[in-house]
């Protein structure tokens, strides 16, 4: 079992869920927080493993998004990838399932996929699933003159039953620098989406840091999206293609059948305790002091947190430090 995170049941304070890769799928588990016992196993047969996922209060359901390499011991920048986003109820039952994938890459060199699911939010005031994926689709990126072999980043907004409400692709624009997501990247606030990655340079409508490609010096990212705001133009920092429902759900996010998925053929539930290796120890987890404020390198941060500022004052002249090095903090 590698589990990318364990946490809690909102309806059921006994319960705590697995949620991750086992046996080389994705996989969710529900799992008795008293004593460990499993209650159900679900692998997904499609997904290779869950990056994200979601939860409801006071609702039976989350939402789980993962991706999914046929070749997954021998991984490339080539490799080809699908994603998937599913609804799934607290007795291990799939409500809905969409197959995230186009037909040919971004260059249109192979018949393969590389789109990927890296964070799925859920609106509790507006009752909307926003998942963030990495994305090379040309379907996906058809109003962006400069897409080529580099990793966007789409938002794609469905409602609890599954519908595709609307979406946007965000982009370096002309610049040929990828777009990487962070898995469990993205929040919602009312109507605001927070997402996370990182990348080497940026292009805003408002700021562009290029850098030297064949040395790269990657930066961390926070952007935030709204699809209302982004309207006026006081909001439209960020190069952001919106992508028609109709073309989303005929070639990019198609949603299973009830067939397909009473198939057997993408998801798989299982019941009984013996499914599942366990073995219980009585170790607990040691913690220890880090000279650092997170799971990073101070040096792996921003150095230049500036992609959509468009004002500047001089407070001061010095220089700030970042990890130990000392770098000049400066906006154009």
């Amino acid at each position: 079992m590698d589990p990318q995170f364990i946490h809690a049941d909102p309806s059921d304070e006994q319960v705590l869920y697995w949620t991750g890769r086992y046996q080389g799928s994705g996989a969710i588990m529900r799992m008795q927080k008293r004593n460990g016992n499993l209650r159900w196993y679900l692998k997904f047969d499609k997904l290779s493993n869950i990056r994200s996922y979601a939860q409801v209060q006071d609702d039976n359901h989350m939402y789980v998004c993962g991706d999914y390499s046929p070749n997954m011991d021998a991984l490339t920048d080539d490799s080809e990838w699908t994603a998937g986003i599913a609804r799934v109820k607290n007795d291990g039952s799939v409500k809905w399932y969409h197959e995230i994938k186009d037909q040919t890459n971004a260059d249109r060199t192979a018949a393969k996929s590389q789109d990927r699911c890296f964070g799925v939010s859920y609106s509790e005031t507006y009752k909307e699933i926003t998942a963030l994926i990495q994305v090379k689709s040309r379907v996906m990126r058809t109003n962006n003159n400069y897409a080529s072999n580099f990793y966007d980043m789409a938002l794609i907004q469905y409602d609890p039953s599954g519908d595709i409400h609307r979406a946007v692709v965000i982009s370096n624009y002309n610049l040929e620098y990828d777009m990487y997501a962070a898995t469990q990247g993205i929040f919602t606030i009312n109507k605001s989406i927070y997402f996370a990655g990182w990348s080497y340079g940026y292009k805003t409508r408002a700021q562009e840091l290029a850098k030297d490609i064949d040395n790269p010096d990657y930066d961390s990212y926070v952007y935030r999206y709204d699809f209302e705001k982004n309207k006026d133009s006081a909001y439209q920092c960020l190069y952001a293609d919106t992508i028609s429902t109709s073309t989303v759900k005929r070639e990019f996010s198609t949603r299973l059948s009830s067939a397909d998925l009473s198939s057997g053929a993408y998801t798989t539930l299982y019941t009984d305790r013996d499914s599942v290796q366990m073995t219980k120890k009585n170790k607990w987890f040691t913690p220890w002091l880090s000279r650092y404020s997170g799971g990073f390198d101070l040096m792996d941060t921003m150095k230049i947190p500036r992609p959509c500022a468009y004002k500047s004052a001089n407070l001061t002249s010095a220089e700030y430090y970042r990890g130990q090095n000392p770098t000049a903090y400066y906006i154009t």
